[in-house]
């Protein structure tokens, strides 16, 4: 799975297209105000501005209103991995619809998304625990470890999953977003690709293997 993932951003040459999800070339119209009310093209004042990105790929346009997307509604969440599973993947779509609207709501689930993540891996205990026995004993990469500390998954300053903070914000939701399927794609993906690899060799092939490895 290709866990690159660009969202819509205002004036950008390029994103994921919310309409095809292709990562395509836009072609940006901005519209003002002038001081008579008629629309003007331009950038000018932001605070008046409203623009459309029309996407190269499928030519359907969305509408920006003082930098923000507000057609279609949207999320600009990179899509979850297939391999989650269903409820992992409901939590994590849930919190894809209102990340554009409360990306401390979106935050919650997605951190109640990885507590669950871990339950399904087999691992108990306090999330902290969890997160260490993955990366001692499944070979989780160190650095997600760090990325889950710095956006308050683990360590001294953690936030309960499911349990809404203040501090969050639309980055670190997004943040979030990513660390769900860097982890489904290391630890879910990577196993399942292996395996079906493995299952395609022939069978006097695998005997072989299993002679070797004892």
């Amino acid at each position: 799975m290709n866990v690159d993932f660009t969202p819509p951003t205002w004036n950008e040459q390029a994103f994921h297209c919310p309409f095809c999800g292709v990562y395509a070339f836009q072609r940006w119209q901005h519209y003002q105000k002038d001081t008579f009310g008629a629309w003007q093209g331009g950038l000018g004042d932001s605070r008046r501005k409203y623009s459309t990105a029309s996407c190269l790929k499928c030519n359907e346009i969305s509408i920006w209103v003082r930098n923000e997307m507000v057609y279609p509604i949207s999320n600009s969440a990179p899509p979850p991995n297939s391999d989650l599973p269903e409820d992992i993947q409901s939590l994590y779509n849930e919190a894809s619809l209102i990340l554009q609207f409360s990306p401390r709501g979106a935050a919650a689930l997605l951190r109640l998304a990885i507590e669950s993540m871990c339950i399904f891996l087999g691992e108990k205990g306090k999330l902290h625990d969890m997160i260490a026995s993955l990366v001692k004993n499944r070979g989780l990469l160190p650095h997600i470890q760090k990325s889950l500390d710095a956006v308050r998954v683990i360590g001294n300053e953690f936030v309960h999953p499911g349990k809404i903070a203040v501090e969050d914000d639309y980055d670190t939701a997004l943040s979030l977003f990513y660390l769900v399927n860097q982890i489904a794609l290391q630890l879910i993906t990577m196993p399942k690709q292996a395996e079906e690899i493995y299952l395609s060799l022939p069978e006097s092939k695998r005997e072989h293997i299993n002679l070797r490895d004892g």
